[in-house]
């Protein structure tokens, strides 16, 4: 017959068997279950992908969520913010117009006050232009537009030179029959002004 002793060790024994099979299966369970989750967030990817795909995760939620509406700045801001690029179009609209005028004035002098008149305001905003233009610069110096700027500023001062020098001719008598000479080269420096400043605030 079994001491008491050996009674005790066999009682531990079967305790153990009997309660370690059920954690045995649970935690077989367990692993079972986790597997799927692991494969779905990216099973056999080197470390550190569980963060990676959690990121990505993340910036696929920022991306669908939709975009809030534009704030409306203040209206000075927008009045002063970049004020070359809103001041140029008077000068070019003008300029054109005007040698527009004053050309088909030759066959209709009724037009040709409308186009002095005309010149002279498109002098004025060609100079608020130049000024205005002198105090953007700073952002594109060392920058690859930088020679694109100097172009722009170089047929800007011509054609401004050039729509005041045909204001003041439109302006007097002895002058006039080489008015329209003067508006047209104006008219085109003013043309390539634009053009190049508009790659200069809208080119990539």
């Amino acid at each position: 017959m079994p001491q008491p002793t050996t009674r005790v060790l066999v009682a531990a024994m079967l305790s153990w068997f009997v309660l370690a099979a059920p954690l045995a299966a649970h935690e077989k369970h367990q692993r079972e279950a986790a597997a799927p989750e692991t494969a779905r967030s990216g099973a056999g990817l080197q470390p550190g992908a569980g963060s990676q795909a959690t990121a990505a995760g993340a910036r696929a939620q920022e991306q669908e969520r939709p975009e809030p509406p534009y704030p409306m700045p203040a209206m000075g801001h927008l009045l002063l913010e970049h004020l070359h690029n809103k001041v140029v179009h008077f000068p070019l609209a003008l300029t054109v117009a005007a040698a527009l005028l004053l050309v088909l004035a030759r066959w209709w002098p009724g037009l040709e006050p409308a186009a002095r008149w005309l010149a002279w305001l498109a002098a004025l905003g060609a100079v608020a232009a130049y000024v205005t233009g002198r105090l953007q610069e700073e952002a594109f110096m060392g920058e690859p537009k930088e020679w694109v700027l100097r172009v722009h500023r170089t047929w800007g001062t011509a054609g401004a030179i050039l729509i005041g020098a045909w204001a003041v001719a439109a302006s007097f008598r002895r002058l006039r029959r080489f008015a329209w000479l003067v508006a047209l080269v104006a008219a085109a420096a003013v043309l390539v002004t634009g053009l190049y400043g508009g790659v200069l605030a809208h080119g990539e």
